[in-house]
């Protein structure tokens, strides 16, 4: 505290004493108080013993409590300085560990914007309601009509008998007509049905929860980490009585448990069913009945390319891509139908993508038609190993080419060379970032082919459609022009502070470039296509700054 309070103090003690004095005894001390009460001039000591002196000829009770106070005075005058010695320290302390920790605060990641709306895309991704509690009984479901069927399964529309006067499920308007059941061949039944969870463990990657396989009856099982939107959920999958059902006979008559199959009926035949959510067609049924434009088809393309990019974050490889294995939803043919990829029953989920190709009776996938060069071409070896890290992203070049080109697809027989016919001379894919893509996609050498990363980023890219387009931002940006994808992590990894600066410019550009993606998607998700924006939220939950870089490429004007 100052010295100029306790001056006030006392003078308000000197005043106090006066008053209930008189002035007699005033007369001698007032000129001394008077002159000695000012805040800052006062010499305090002089003025205590003049106080001092006053004090000890009185024995009043405020005499004996001025007296009290004037001792505290005394105890108290080296108080500042104290204070001001520990304030000091304190402002040395800070100023020490600042120093200390300096070399610690500037190694601390500070979050881009490109970092930030990543975060908040992942942080706000949709609910998955695929976790629904479904029965694990097939008498408990009542069967509908015969959907499809292929060499290993047969499916059915199927409702639960539970839900069917429910109107709150989430996954439908009714709770009914949503749902489907593949029925998995049992070509044994004489043997135990517990082996087919073994046989179908491919099919089962999408399964919502493992909770219903028996603990330990599918040695190294990967199933997909978490749910995607192109990708079909299973809901649930159990083994149980094998069922006639509708048209069986017709359709898959060598496997029914008859005696002309095994010469008696096999007592308590069981097979596995999956139940998962049904969709209206097949995107080759599609195709067939309803017109494509440019916006639909780039939307579906964009979605099955999610998907494979979904799966080769996982190394996962699907390996039967084709038309009748992707599904497809819609409320009315001016929508853009929602696709997912369906069927894992021939997808590769061991960890890594590579397959020791040593008998030739060994599977390499379901669609020949559609399996890449490296896969075709290999021979039997005890030193072949089939590398499927591109396998997908070949497939699916020939699946977007015939979503553009429906015609190019028009006989079947093609489809063995497919990759020798691709025309890639015709108008929408001439100069064009969707050409550029399809080329890469499509290379023979899978060392030259593209990530499936990289080409989803570009047919997200291009649904931008403010001002003029992307093409239009990346110069807005500054990014157009300066080769990014080949030569970003040299100028990441380079000492040169000159060098340093234009990659900061560089990776401004990015952020301002992804914060105006962004904005427009949340902007516009209220008049955007649902389906659209539903692929343009993926997308910006998945991307990476190096896929970025990579996919601007293909932007740029080539010669």
């Amino acid at each position: 505290m100052p010295v100029w309070r306790y001056a006030q103090a006392i003078r308000r003690y000197a005043k106090l004493f006066i008053r209930l004095h008189g002035f007699t005894v005033s007369r001698r001390i007032t000129p001394a108080v008077a002159v000695r009460v000012r805040p800052k001039p006062i010499s305090r000591f002089s003025l205590m013993r003049g106080l001092r002196g006053v004090m000890k000829r009185s024995s009043g009770n405020v005499f004996q409590q001025f007296r009290a106070a004037l001792r505290n005075l005394v105890a108290l005058q080296y108080t500042p300085s104290i204070a001001y010695k520990h304030a000091h320290a304190r402002e040395n302390l800070q100023a020490a560990l600042e120093h200390r920790f300096k070399k610690i605060a500037a190694r601390q990641t500070r979050i881009s914007a490109f970092d930030r709306i990543h975060n908040i895309f992942i942080a706000n991704a949709p609910t998955d309601y695929s976790l629904m509690h479904l029965p694990d009984d097939i008498n408990e479901y009542e069967i509908g009509e015969f959907i499809g069927g292929g060499q290993n399964a047969a499916v059915y529309e199927l409702r639960d008998l539970k839900r069917s006067t429910s109107n709150d499920d989430p996954l439908s308007k009714n709770g009914e007509e949503q749902l489907a059941v593949k029925m998995i061949y049992n070509f044994n039944f004489n043997e135990p049905a517990e082996l087919l969870w073994t046989d179908c463990r491919s099919e089962l990657l999408p399964l919502a929860s493992t909770s219903q396989i028996p603990s330990g009856s599918i040695a190294n099982f990967r199933p997909l980490r978490r749910s995607h939107p192109n990708i079909i959920r299973i809901h649930t999958a159990f083994l149980s009585e094998w069922k006639q059902l509708a048209r069986a006979e017709r359709y898959y008559p060598a496997v029914l448990p008859s005696v002309e199959n095994y010469g008696c009926i096999p007592a308590n035949p069981r097979t596995l069913y999956v139940v998962m959510q049904r969709y209206q067609m097949t995107l080759d049924s599609y195709m067939d009945k309803v017109a494509l434009n440019y916006l639909k088809a780039h939307v579906m393309f964009g979605q099955l390319l999610e998907a494979v990019a979904y799966l080769y974050d996982q190394k996962i490889s699907h390996r039967d891509l084709k038309a009748n294995n992707i599904l497809l939803n819609f409320n009315s043919q001016d929508q853009c139908p929602h696709l997912v990829l369906s069927d894992f029953g021939c997808a590769l989920s061991t960890g890594s993508w590579k397959l020791h190709y040593k008998k030739p009776d060994m599977e390499l996938g379901g669609n020949i038609a559609h399996l890449p060069p490296e896969v075709v071409n290999a021979q039997p070896s005890s030193s072949t190993w089939i590398n499927y890290s591109k396998a997908d992203i070949w497939a699916a070049g020939l699946i977007g080419y015939e979503i553009f080109d429906r015609t190019w697809f028009s006989e079947r027989e093609q489809l063995l060379d497919a990759a020798t016919s691709v025309d890639f001379s015709q108008p929408l894919f001439i100069g064009t970032p969707l050409g550029h893509i399809m080329e890469s996609m499509l290379q023979k050498d899978p060392e030259k082919r593209v990530e499936p990363n990289v080409a989803a980023d570009v047919i997200n890219m291009m649904l931008f459609r403010i001002g003029d387009g992307i093409v239009g931002l990346l110069k807005g940006c500054m990014l157009e022009g300066w080769r990014i994808g080949h030569s970003i992590n040299a100028l990441l990894a380079s000492t040169s502070k000159t060098i340093q600066c234009l990659s900061e410019r560089i990776d401004a550009g990015l952020d301002e470039m992804i914060s105006l993606y962004a904005a427009d998607t949340i902007l516009s998700r209220r008049v955007m296509d649902p389906v659209e924006c539903q692929l343009r939220t993926t997308f910006m939950s998945r991307t990476e700054r190096d896929h970025v870089w990579a996919a601007v490429c293909y932007f740029e004007e080539r010669d």
